[in-house]
């Protein structure tokens, strides 16, 4: 089964169409006011409407996520509508009990410290995947969100990274997805920082990581 590709923070239109060119699986928006990939409300209708109608140029199934951490889950809602966004990424702290309020289907990112044994973590994935589609492992870090560039511990992990409808984030690159493909079988792959320089989204490593990561 082919991996599935989630590429995250795009911020422009001539980024969008290189993931859309490249068969990408889901785009992600980051909605998250402190995260330098915050799209503001305004900025955001226009680039969707772009992406939305370069969509169906191409006559791509990729899917939008929206990324939001402890946002009011009624905003979250209506904007959501309101762009017509496919699923809502949750970065933050939200419970079981919130996310039965997201109408939207669910991605809910797990952020795994160095001091977490695996059935802790284990156990968290078993709890999010009563209420959410996907999750998403990412490296926790005390300054993000996300797209750190750090990697937790893929051996420590193996039998949940090999799940299904669980993505591995956290410091992936051209460079390292080789090895992570090959000595792994992961479900899915999301990336931010890892295809970017000097904190901008980088064509040429976005066809990159898609090329390696299909072959």
């Amino acid at each position: 089964m082919k991996t599935k590709i989630k590429i995250c923070g795009i911020k422009d239109i001539n980024n969008a169409k290189v993931v859309i060119d490249n068969n990408a699986d889901y785009l992600g928006l980051n909605f998250i006011q402190e995260s330098k990939r915050y799209i503001n409300e305004s900025k955001s209708e226009s680039l969707v409407k772009e992406i939305k109608n370069y969509k169906l140029k191409k006559n791509s199934q990729i899917k939008l996520a929206g990324l939001f951490a402890n946002e009011n889950y009624n905003h979250i809602n209506k904007f959501s509508e309101l762009l017509d966004i496919d699923v809502i990424q949750l970065c933050g702290n939200e419970n079981v009990k919130y996310i039965k309020k997201i109408t939207k289907p669910v991605i809910k990112q797990i952020h795994i410290k160095e001091t977490n044994d695996f059935s802790e973590i284990l156990s968290d994935v078993e709890m999010y995947f009563s209420v959410s589609k996907h999750i998403i492992l990412d490296c926790y870090s005390k300054y993000s969100k996300g797209g750190t560039g750090e990697k937790f511990n893929w051996e420590k992990y193996k039998s949940i990274i090999e799940m299904d409808d669980i993505f591995v984030a956290g410091g992936l690159n051209p460079n390292n997805i080789g090895n992570l493909m090959e000595n792994f079988s992961p479900w899915g792959l999301d990336v931010s920082s890892g295809v970017e320089t000097n904190g901008e989204k980088n064509a040429l490593k976005i066809t990159e990581f898609i090329k390696i990561a299909n072959s």
